[in-house]
């Protein structure tokens, strides 16, 4: 009878440690989680994800030798040009809980500030210490890192280009929304315009009806678009190419991939790039470094993109001044 209790206890037991072995295996496979601004969920999907951001990301942990489902398990969320749902968004992935929160704003990054201090956040940040995200760019001294654009967002810059392109125009629409027209950065975008000699007005958008606004300027005298740099205006940017076109008017934007969608100009940072870079914080904090003593990375090249198909379609003739500029020239 002692035999048997004894050959069941140590049969129960060999049967248990493999799964054991598998639970422990399954428990130390990361899981990261990642919340954009306005991203249609779909576009987020896959191991190439048609969002240029998520698509950046996921090329970055690639190379890195992650790959979803297998080594690693990725949490793919977007408040899809809805702000007030973000909160929910970081608390639920708090909650899950993952390893790493990666956020692409400052807005974004304090909200995951005040939801957890324990899960890591890597996100892409202006001006950290200023807007109290870090204490230092050197020691964070919290759980959020990453990313930040050194100096301004480079709005004014964008205007010398409009201004350059369109010396005789002076009519210039500020895609945006009201909140960013009256800030601080705000001021000094239509402070830069007015010492251009550029009108520049607010086109204000209440995301995500972006449709109203574009319909407003139809019946403006418009001599060209200036589209924010917030991130909600990330995935609409062929809808607002389209309609430069239709406008005849050249569009200026931030982000390069608007070019590749038809748009005019842009001038800003990368951002496929960024969360290519992005998945290298998120390496180092899953092998055990501590985010409170990760430097804050500061990018400091932006790149001026044209779009010479448009510009011919436009009537436009770039000054050699400006395409002598350039870092990428799409024909």
């Amino acid at each position: 009878m002692h035999r048997r209790r004894f050959l069941l206890t140590s049969m129960a037991g060999a049967f248990a440690a493999p799964l054991a072995a598998g639970a422990q295996a399954a428990r130390r496979s990361p899981r990261v989680g990642i919340v954009l601004a306005s991203a249609p969920l779909p576009t987020m999907a896959g191991p190439e994800p048609a969002q240029i951001v998520m698509r950046g990301f996921i090329h970055g942990l690639r190379a890195l030798g992650y790959v979803d489902g297998q080594n690693i398990s990725i949490e793919r969320r977007s408040s899809e040009g809805v702000p007030e749902r973000q909160e929910d968004l970081i608390l639920g992935l708090a909650q899950i809980p993952v390893d790493v929160i990666v956020v692409p704003t400052n807005r974004m990054a304090l909200l995951a500030k005040k939801i957890t201090s324990t899960v890591p956040v890597v996100a892409l940040m202006d001006a950290p210490v200023e807007s109290g995200i870090v204490q230092s760019l050197a020691r964070p001294g919290g759980n959020v890192t990453g990313l930040t654009l050194a100096g301004d967002v480079p709005g004014g810059k964008r205007l010398e280009i409009v201004r350059q392109v369109l010396p005789k125009g002076s009519r210039i629409a500020f895609l945006g929304r009201k909140e960013e027209w009256s800030s601080q950065e705000g001021q000094a975008l239509r402070g830069a315009a007015r010492s251009l000699g550029l009108t520049l007005f607010l086109a204000d958008v209440q995301m995500p009806l972006l449709g109203p606004a574009l319909e407003r300027l139809d019946r403006e005298r418009v001599d060209g678009l200036f589209v924010s740099a917030n991130p909600v205006f990330f995935v609409h940017v062929k809808q607002i190419a389209d309609f430069a076109a239709r406008l005849r008017v050249p569009d200026f934007h931030l982000y390069a991939h608007a070019v590749e969608a038809g748009g005019f100009a842009s001038y800003g940072h990368d951002a496929y790039d960024l969360f290519r870079r992005a998945a290298g914080f998120v390496d180092r904090i899953l092998k055990g470094t501590n985010p409170r003593e990760m430097p804050v990375e500061q990018v400091e090249r932006y790149a001026l993109v044209l779009n010479l198909k448009t510009a011919r379609a436009l009537g436009l003739t770039i000054p050699q001044s400006v395409l002598q500029r350039a870092d990428r020239v799409i024909e």
